[in-house]
């Protein structure tokens, strides 16, 4: 994982910097998996997105991130909202479920 090992010792040297994104986190995870599963894994890390310059920057960091590690491994951004939105149209959750998740974290969106 060159990219990866690469974006390491940056972060190590203080020539990359994350502000909202714990990319030592990430490449733990992924070097973990890497040694028990080979290279055929997928890394999701899972978020809530938010209006916002903050949430901007993370989004940011989260596409640095992306770009730097695409060729070492699979890393999938993830938000709530979206796999909130995959369980309204699979068909897979009860709607009382969906009616409830909706109005407690996603009463701006509309899955009906």
């Amino acid at each position: 994982m060159p990219a990866s090992q690469a974006l390491a010792e940056g972060l190590d040297a203080g020539l990359s910097r994350f502000e909202f994104l714990d990319p030592w986190q990430l490449l733990k995870h992924a070097l973990g998996l890497a040694n028990g599963h080979g290279y055929s894994f997928r890394l999701i890390y899972l978020y809530y997105d938010r209006p916002g310059e903050r949430a901007g920057q993370h989004r940011d960091e989260l596409r640095r991130f992306c770009d730097t590690v695409r060729n070492d491994f699979h890393f999938e951004p993830l938000t709530y909202q979206a796999v909130y939105q995959r369980l309204a149209t699979s068909g897979e959750a009860g709607r009382d479920y969906l009616d409830y998740l909706g109005a407690r974290y996603f009463p701006d969106l509309s899955c009906q």
